[in-house]
């Protein structure tokens, strides 16, 4: 061997067993490089089941490990390695992790806005442009400023325009290309959400709109609040892959929905681990979240918590205004309306404990 190839006579040399199977493999496939293993390749920690964990857990951060493989149909030993090795996480202390079991988003337009939310204790962002119109896209420049101020996750609003949510060709080929932008600008998830003309849930927009985010979670915006039995639609929700669902149960606030609410969460809570969480948003507020929590079991709030400041400037400002809104007010996300909605639910979740 070492004068076949030449070797010094001081060099080590591979094994007999070595030798004969770069021979074997040799003679099977002509190289003498280790074979690729056969069979299916591993899939458990794919992306997709990673972030199946991960929405798992932040649905349900007391339950056990071992509860959530039986849940997402993952054995007990993948969730842990998903656990461990890429969430970081350890499985005895998962709950130790979330200092709020219970999300509260607020839906901002602006810089401040951003700030003064996080300043209040918010666990996520919904970023918009134009809250007058209900929300429309934002650009990703403006994604990108707001991810340098604050920590928590942003998720953005994909709507090109207010008023029906049933889109035409031309309008959902431009979301879909708003989506990929945003995705691309860093943002943590998309909220989207379209019907058709016969008030049905638009599944092949949705589905796009959820395959040009890939692993990154969707929420079903208050389109949802649109459908005529939105509990039997809750599971196309889930059929598309969207985490969460935002709406006031079909009412013109979460309060006057409280019912529904309920529904939605126990038709959710059947569907097992995989289900999708229901997020009530419409007329939160710090003096009546705390109750409607309690009446509906809801794992999650959406507030704006904005107050209106009068903006100063000539007297000419108060006679032309450049839109249909009054030009001298400026609302603005309020940290003390958000701090007390985060104390509201944090006190109210003691005393159930």
């Amino acid at each position: 061997f070492k004068k076949h190839f030449k070797l010094d006579q001081n060099a080590s040399l591979p094994s007999r067993n070595t030798i004969k199977r770069w021979v074997k493999n040799f003679k099977e496939t002509g190289s003498a490089k280790k074979r690729p293993p056969t069979g299916r390749p591993r899939t458990i920690r794919s992306i997709e089941n990673v972030e199946a964990v991960r929405e798992s857990v932040l649905q349900s951060p007391s339950r056990s490990a071992r509860k959530h493989a039986i849940a997402l149909s993952i054995s007990d030993r993948s969730v842990r390695r998903i656990l461990h090795a890429d969430l970081k996480l350890h499985p005895y202390k998962i709950q130790s992790l979330y200092v709020h079991e219970m999300e509260v988003e607020v839906c901002i337009d602006s810089l401040e806005s951003a700030v003064n939310a996080c300043k209040g204790g918010c666990t996520r962002l919904e970023l918009c442009s134009a809250l007058s119109e209900g929300g429309l896209t934002p650009t990703p420049a403006l994604l990108r400023a707001v991810r340098k101020l604050v920590s928590v996750p942003v998720f953005c609003m994909v709507r090109c325009r207010g008023g029906s949510m049933v889109y035409s060709s031309d309008e959902a080929t431009l979301m879909l290309e708003e989506a990929a932008d945003l995705v691309a600008a860093g943002a943590d998830g998309i909220v989207f959400g379209a019907l058709t003309v016969h008030g049905d849930i638009d599944v092949d927009l949705c589905l796009q709109v959820k395959k040009v985010c890939g692993y990154l979670p969707c929420t079903f915006h208050r389109a949802f609040d649109l459908l005529a039995d939105p509990v039997q639609q809750l599971s196309v929700v889930q059929r598309l892959g969207y985490s969460r669902v935002l709406t006031s149960g079909g009412q013109s606030s979460a309060v006057a929905g409280s019912s529904v609410l309920k529904q939605l969460v126990q038709a959710a809570a059947a569907a097992g681990g995989g289900g999708v969480a229901v997020m009530a948003g419409a007329g939160i507020k710090s003096s009546n979240v705390a109750e409607l929590v309690h009446i509906t079991g809801v794992s999650a709030v959406h507030a704006s918590a904005r107050s209106a400041r009068r903006m100063s400037g000539s007297e000419r400002a108060h006679q032309v205004n450049m839109g249909s809104s009054d030009d001298t007010v400026q609302w603005v996300t309020d940290p003390d309306e958000v701090r007390a909605i985060v104390s509201a639910l944090a006190h109210d979740e003691a005393n159930n404990h």
